[in-house]
């Protein structure tokens, strides 16, 4: 099993980092925003996952009564990214069920299918064109 621990994200340095990693990621996407990315960074709760003493991916997420919205998902190890991709919405879960949230929604781009499959395969289904829900019981 795969060493991994997930903490809330530890200060600005660390920010930077996950911000460097997105736009490496995502910087050439269409849609990609360099404000979006930092406004979420340093407003959202953001989930950081640890293998080792590497950054392994994260989760950054936001309260919008009565859900609770997953603004970014980005996995750095591709080997086992559904892994940590799944432990990432896991703990967003839990999240979520700790602040009460009736569900949990996330945004994802129709050609993304392997995260479409991975958010079908954790119980989320489509609502819209774009949009997948877990509904959470209270």
């Amino acid at each position: 099993m795969l060493s991994l621990a997930i903490d809330l994200v530890r200060d600005d340095v660390e920010r930077a980092l996950l911000f460097a990693l997105a736009r490496e990621t995502f910087g050439g996407a269409p849609g990609w925003n360099d404000r979006r990315t930092l406004d979420v960074l340093e407003e959202d709760v953001v989930l950081v996952a640890h293998s080792d003493t590497t950054v392994a991916g994260y989760v950054a997420l936001h309260e919008s009564p009565p859900a609770v919205v997953i603004d970014q998902v980005l996995v750095t190890e591709h080997t086992v990214a559904t892994e940590i991709g799944r432990r990432l919405v896991g703990y967003a879960e839990g999240y979520a069920i700790a602040r009460h949230a009736q569900r949990l929604e996330i945004r994802v781009e129709p050609d993304n299918h392997p995260a479409r499959a991975l958010y079908d395969s954790l119980g989320f289904r489509p609502r819209a064109d774009e949009l997948f829900e877990l509904t959470l019981v209270g």
